[in-house]
């Protein structure tokens, strides 16, 4: 996976950056990463990788899920015709 840094800005304590991220499939999707009271570059750099782990495995578990779907539905296919 790999991100860009499109935009920033401070919204009082809290600095939001505007990240696109490429996620391994190839998919793009742009998402704001807000940091609370950041201490410097690097902990902003830190919690927009953070971000990018998260996005992944959310995408990864909704996969999963809609496979998972897939092969119950069909089970519950199988089992109503036994029964009839």
């Amino acid at each position: 996976m790999s991100y860009k840094i499109l935009s920033t800005k401070v919204n009082g304590e809290t600095l939001v950056t505007e990240v696109e991220y490429t996620l391994k499939d190839g998919n793009k999707v742009t998402l704001e990463v807000p940091h609370f009271q950041p201490d410097d570059d690097a902990s902003v750099i830190e919690g927009i990788e953070n971000r990018e782990v998260s996005e992944q495995r959310k995408v990864d578990a909704e996969l999963k899920n809609q496979t998972i779907k897939v092969s119950l539905d069909k089970e519950i296919g199988l089992s109503k015709e036994a029964t009839l």
